[in-house]
């Protein structure tokens, strides 16, 4: 059985919930980043906007198409998801939880950058960074509550498969 018995996630997001409580022991009555967690959305899509426009105002057509159609794709990916699967979220109402889209988000953009980059060098701080800052941010919103381990995981895999796609599908050559 995938499914755990209480609530709506798979029978691991138990032991990771409870992992992420043994490293931070503090309700998510305690403290509660949703303005920052929102901002930091905000802000991701807001730079990858800026690059995309950069990318479009240096002729750089295919590369703006790809950036567009990897944060794009991946989103609506997410949420016809997300009408399939139809996991009520952990705390009720609002939308469905399962795949995150935040973490689709994040995970789309950071391999998109990767992907973009014009060196080894870029590659690799691109990747440094953009792993960090999605592990961080998936560890938070599963600390938060906002979604399950799974939610998360599934949202990474994906970003990863559909930028993947996108990328062959537009570097074939």
């Amino acid at each position: 059985m995938l499914r755990a018995e209480s609530g709506g996630g798979f029978a691991w997001d138990g032991p990771v919930s409870d992992a992420l409580d043994a490293i931070a022991p503090v309700a998510s009555e305690e403290i509660h980043p949703d303005p920052i967690l929102q901002a930091s959305t905000v802000l991701l899509t807001a730079a990858a906007g800026v690059v995309g426009l950069v990318l479009l105002r240096r002729r750089r057509f295919r590369e703006a198409a790809f950036l567009g159609g990897s944060i794009a794709g991946a989103v609506l990916l997410s949420s016809i998801v997300k009408e399939l699967v139809e996991r009520p979220p952990i705390e009720g109402g609002g939308d469905y939880s399962f795949p995150s889209g935040s973490a689709t988000l994040s995970m789309a953009i950071t391999a998109a950058a990767v992907l973009l980059a014009r060196s080894r060098r870029e590659q690799r701080l691109a990747a440094i960074v953009g792993a960090a800052f999605v592990v961080i941010f998936g560890g938070v919103i599963t600390f938060e509550e906002w979604h399950y381990a799974s939610d998360v995981l599934a949202g990474w895999c994906l970003a990863l498969a559909w930028v993947a796609g996108l990328r062959l599908a537009l570097y074939r050559s």
